[in-house]
């Protein structure tokens, strides 16, 4: 079933006034730098960090964030000195009321650079971003590739977005999921005045595999970091570290505790990777083959039977009997 995206993310809808009612509930926090932080915010940060490393210059120019909630990672971006503009959506009226209050308080932050936008990032007219970032809210669309290809139609050619956001395993099957998120929120009933299931606040839990399949599907090129404790892997090239037909997982080395287990770099990238193609195998090789059949001995075999000259043109012989020549 395709979600006319204006529907389920309007203002007016249900699951809106929700997310408001959720917002009102919650004591407004107006840190002053992103130390001061919990775990799950700080580490959103860093990712924004990250991603400039991994892709030098990438945190610049005319930027979205989607799902901006409270707004501290909209008002980390206005710190940078190569953003130019940041545009904060998100269709909870509450939360939009504190994204510029939070950028007045935050350490460097430029609330100038700040717009506060409530409503859909479908609504905007602008397009061709630098950069979209997605921090815990990709999770709550109905229809992941109608939103993966409508941020995909915003940014700009080789933009990138970012996305950091919760997941079930890979082995999670379709029930899995359902079950998930069909269970009742913990306190909702003290948060909402009534018991709710996750789906009535549009947070649906989805394989780590259906974002990989969305984003791609949207015209993406994709690069999947899933992260665990379980390996000591550092990321550090996005080429080199994701190089292969597997995702990896890599230690979250700057986690202050809790963070998101799956983190997308999806970028707007039209040119062609022929390095995409799979290696030779080992077992397949020449030198492999060579190996596996004792041909060296066999040769050394030939030429002393038959002598170099006559033993060469016999060995050319078979081999072109074996290419089929």
């Amino acid at each position: 079933m395709k979600y006319p995206i204006k529907k389920w993310l309007s203002s007016e809808s249900q699951e809106a006034k929700r997310k408001s009612h959720k917002w009102s509930s919650l004591k407004p926090p107006y840190p002053k730098s992103k130390d001061e932080l919990h775990d799950n915010q700080w580490w959103r940060l860093k990712i924004i960090d990250l991603l400039n490393q991994l892709r030098p210059d990438a945190v610049s120019g005319k930027v979205m964030d989607v799902g901006a909630g409270f707004g501290f990672a909209s008002a980390y971006l206005t710190s940078y000195k190569s953003v130019k503009k940041v545009y904060a959506i998100d269709y909870s009226k509450e939360a939009c009321k504190r994204i510029i209050k939070t950028a007045s308080n935050f350490e460097k932050a430029i609330p100038s650079k700040l717009q506060a936008i409530h409503g859909s990032f479908d609504d905007i007219k602008d397009n061709n971003f630098n950069l979209i970032i997605a921090f815990g809210a990709i999770h709550n669309s109905p229809d992941l590739f109608l939103t993966f290809r409508s941020l995909f139609n915003k940014l700009a050619p080789n933009g990138i977005l970012l996305v950091s956001d919760m997941c079930l395993s890979y082995n999670a099957t379709i029930k899995d999921e359902e079950w998930a998120t069909n269970r009742i929120i913990p306190n909702s009933k003290k948060i909402y005045g009534k018991e709710l299931r996750f789906l009535d606040t549009n947070d649906y839990f989805r394989s780590i595999y259906d974002y990989f399949y969305f984003s791609k599907k949207a015209g993406f090129r994709v690069y999947p970091i899933v992260w665990s404790t379980d390996n000591k892997n550092e990321l550090r090239n996005l080429e080199k570290d994701l190089n292969g037909p597997f995702p990896k997982t890599f230690f979250p080395f700057f986690a202050r505790g809790h963070f998101d287990r799956l983190m997308l770099i999806c970028e707007k990238d039209s040119k062609i990777n022929k390095d995409c193609l799979p290696k030779i195998s080992y077992y397949s090789s020449i030198s492999y083959n060579f190996i596996k059949h004792n041909y060296f001995i066999r040769i050394v075999k030939i030429f002393n039977k038959f002598g170099l000259t006559k033993g060469l043109k016999i060995i050319l012989i078979k081999l072109k009997e074996k290419l089929k020549v």
